[in-house]
């Protein structure tokens, strides 16, 4: 398996798995975590920047593979 195809299938667990948190968060308003705010936001930013990174990752490297492929 090609190095992208890992970003990539980590965007897609998380991506998956963040939309069925969201759907269960949007159903039990009433839930909450153990630890303050600002610990849940944090969590939320990490969250997203490794997803985010992770799909800009995938994309650089299958650009930087199709330009190898048309210096061949």
């Amino acid at each position: 398996m090609k190095k992208q195809n890992y970003f990539l299938i980590v965007y897609i667990i998380m991506q998956t798995v963040m939309i069925g948190f969201l759907l269960y968060a949007f159903r039990h308003p009433e839930g909450n975590f153990p630890w303050s705010l600002s610990t849940t936001y944090t969590i939320y930013i990490v969250y997203l920047l490794v997803m985010f990174f992770s799909l800009i990752a995938f994309i650089v490297l299958t650009i930087r593979e199709k330009k190898k492929k048309e210096k061949q």
